[in-house]
């Protein structure tokens, strides 16, 4: 399939998490009023003055990403990106909403505008209210607790010039139901 137009919409998130890393000034624009239950996987990198967002278009409500609530579920999940904004969007019943995740320092950029998040919960990282084993999924991203938009990564050695993101901003973020509706912690 070629690129989605409004006319002409991708109908799943399958043709967005096949496309590889995008790029200054792409956009992903989702349909207001409609719902999706698949998880998005980006990756890649804008500039700081032509980023990638992801936002609506059309009339109606906010676009939603509705999961099951299981501890694997991600609505977003985005690795080593920078100058993405994210706006306009609900999330629900997942274990992360939108998950930001860098395993490589010196990243920048991340705008967060209208975001609901709500019943993002029931992960955390041992199973059984930390009795249990370690859960997989939370292990591979890095995640310690729920969270309705988190940034995480893998843990490294840091000089005193190393960051892992920089230049986050979070505007009109709203949350219920949610163990965390924001978190930012990486993980040793």
């Amino acid at each position: 399939a070629g690129p989605a137009t409004q006319a002409q919409p991708w109908c799943t998130f399958t043709p967005i998490n096949s496309h590889g890393a995008f790029s200054a000034g792409d956009q992903i624009l989702l349909a207001r009023g409609a719902t999706w239950n698949q998880q998005m996987n980006l990756s890649g990198s804008g500039t700081a003055s032509d980023g990638i967002s992801v936002s609506a278009y059309g009339n109606g409500d906010n676009p939603k990403i509705i999961r099951n609530g299981s501890v694997d579920d991600r609505g977003i999940k985005l690795v080593d990106g920078d100058y993405w904004s994210f706006s306009h969007l609900e999330i629900a019943n997942a274990a992360s909403g939108i998950l930001a995740f860098y395993d490589t320092t010196g990243h920048n950029g991340l705008n967060f505008t209208d975001i609901y998040v709500h019943d993002i919960k029931g992960l955390i990282y041992y199973a059984d209210n930390g009795t249990g084993d370690k859960v997989p999924s939370a292990v591979a991203d890095n995640v310690r607790n729920s969270s309705g938009i988190q940034i995480t990564g893998k843990h490294t050695t840091f000089s005193s010039t190393d960051y892992f993101i920089r230049g986050v901003r979070m505007d009109d973020i709203s949350g219920d139901h949610n163990l965390n509706t924001v978190g930012i912690d990486m993980l040793g």
